[in-house]
């Protein structure tokens, strides 16, 4: 799970990518620390919140 939220913090701060577009969604993630993909139908709700700043 931390590998994961680690994952999610780079591609925010260094490229600038949302994942709330994932939210209800069918694709596949892959994730350094994961083995196999991860499907987006079980990110966790924390991930999938756009911040407000």
């Amino acid at each position: 799970m931390l590998g994961l939220v680690f994952h999610f913090q780079v591609q925010r701060d260094q490229y600038s990518k949302d994942y709330i577009e994932f939210k209800d969604s069918d694709a596949e993630l892959l994730i350094l620390s994961f083995v196999n993909p991860l499907p987006a139908a079980v990110l966790p709700d924390m991930l999938l919140v756009k911040k407000v700043t």
